[in-house]
C-alpha cells in the first residue's frame, strides 16, 4: 500500500511538472561518485538479529531537468552494494539502480532530493572467512522503496546526503523479512549542459 501511495504521488507530481505552461529550463548530465553505508533490518521467526553497517561505493551517471526555477526532476542511474555484516560473515548484495528524485532548490546552491528508487539485483552472496556462496535463488531480484536527501552545487561538482529505506522483502524464505536501507554520501560531476 505504502508502494501504490509514493508511485501515485511521484506520478502526479511529476505529470503536473510535465504539462505546466513552462518547458524545461535547465538540462544536465554527469557523472556519479559516492560512499553506501547500508544495513539490514530483519523481523520475524521470533528472533531478533543484529547487523553491522556494510560500506561500498556507489558510482553512475544522473541527468538534472528543471521545469521551473525551483522545481524539476533528477533521475539516476548507479550501480552500488548493500547488505551488511554479521558476526564473521558479510551479506554482499549488489544493485543496478534506478532512483527518480523530484527536485527542490531553496537557492542556486542548496536543493532537495525525494522519489522512489527501483534496485534490479546484480549479484547476491554470503561471505565467511574464506568462503563466498551464491544465494541470489534465496533473494528477490528487485527492491523498490524511498530516498530523501540534500545536496550542494558548485560550479560544475555537487555533493550530497541521502538516505534509503527499502519497502520490499529481500528474502524468499517463508516467516523472515529483511529490508534494506542505506545513508550515502556522494559526489557528482558535471559533464553537460547548464
Amino acid at each position: 500500500m505504502k508502494r501504490k501511495i509514493l508511485v501515485s504521488s511521484v506520478l502526479v507530481a511529476l505529470i503536473s511538472l510535465s504539462t505546466s505552461n513552462t518547458s524545461a529550463q535547465d538540462i544536465s548530465l554527469g557523472a556519479r561518485f559516492g560512499l553506501n553505508f547500508a544495513n539490514v533490518s530483519e523481523s520475524g521467526g521470533g528472533a531478533t538479529t543484529t547487523y553491522s553497517t556494510r560500506t561500498s561505493i556507489l558510482l553512475g551517471g544522473y541527468a538534472t531537468i528543471m521545469f521551473q526555477k525551483n522545481m524539476g526532476i533528477q533521475p539516476e542511474l548507479f550501480y552500488f552494494g548493500s547488505g551488511a555484516n554479521y558476526s564473521s560473515s558479510t551479506l554482499k548484495f549488489n544493485y543496478i539502480s534506478l532512483p527518480v528524485f523530484f527536485r527542490y532548490n531553496f537557492n542556486e546552491q542548496f536543493h532537495l532530493l525525494v522519489g522512489p528508487q527501483l534496485g534490479i539485483l546484480a549479484s547476491a552472496k554470503v561471505k565467511s572467512g574464506n568462503t563466498t556462496v551464491d544465494v541470489k535463488d534465496q533473494t528477490s531480484g528487485s527492491d523498490f522503496g524511498g530516498a530523501i536527501g540534500v545536496g550542494y552545487d558548485y560550479e560544475k561538482f555537487n555533493f550530497g546526503i541521502r538516505y534509503y529505506n527499502g519497502f520490499s522483502n529481500m528474502s524468499k524464505n517463508a516467516g523472515t523479512t529483511d529490508k534494506n536501507h542505506s545513508f550515502q554520501i556522494v559526489v557528482g560531476y558535471k559533464l553537460w549542459g547548464k
